[in-house]
């Protein structure tokens, strides 16, 4: 079977997601029995697994502002950025520590790439400029508490 680039491109980002995930269940003391070997297997696949990553999400971004000329003011600024969810305060945040902080890049790198990947295929054209919009915007600062929280909504 012969992949097509965006084919291959997909199984090295799923490659690098796992590794991830499976060195996190290292770190962590998580399924130990199992977690060692599949992270020596997936990261000799894809030994750099966060900057791969992280350069689909800034491929995706970069492609994104070469087309983005029909999107009016308001896509580019999605309605619900920074809105606080019920019993949240925005005073509330917190830093992240370095992992967390990796944690959220390589998440919001993740659907950046995934939602310029479903554009590209035509895919909810009602939701997906604004909400590749979004991630690209959040994107462009620095993580905190609240970006963690926004991606779990998005999952």
């Amino acid at each position: 079977m012969i992949l097509t680039k965006e084919e291959m491109e997909e199984v090295v980002l799923k490659r690098c997601w796992l590794a991830r995930y499976w060195n996190l269940c290292v770190q962590h003391d998580i399924l130990l029995e199992i977690a060692g070997q599949k992270y020596e297997f997936l990261s000799s696949l894809a030994p750099l697994p966060l900057e791969v990553v992280l350069s689909a999400g800034q491929k995706a971004k970069e492609e994104n502002t070469a087309d983005k000329a029909d999107l009016d003011e308001r896509n580019r600024f999605p309605h619900d950025l920074k809105i606080p969810t019920e019993g949240q305060n925005l005073l509330d945040a917190f830093e992240l520590n370095q992992e967390e902080a990796e944690g959220v890049l390589f998440k919001q790198a993740w659907l950046t790439y995934f939602k310029r990947r479903a554009k590209t295929h035509g895919l909810e054209p009602d939701i997906v400029d604004e909400r590749l919009q979004f991630w690209i915007n959040l994107s462009s600062r620095s993580p905190t508490s609240h970006d963690a929280q926004l991606m779990l909504r998005e999952a």
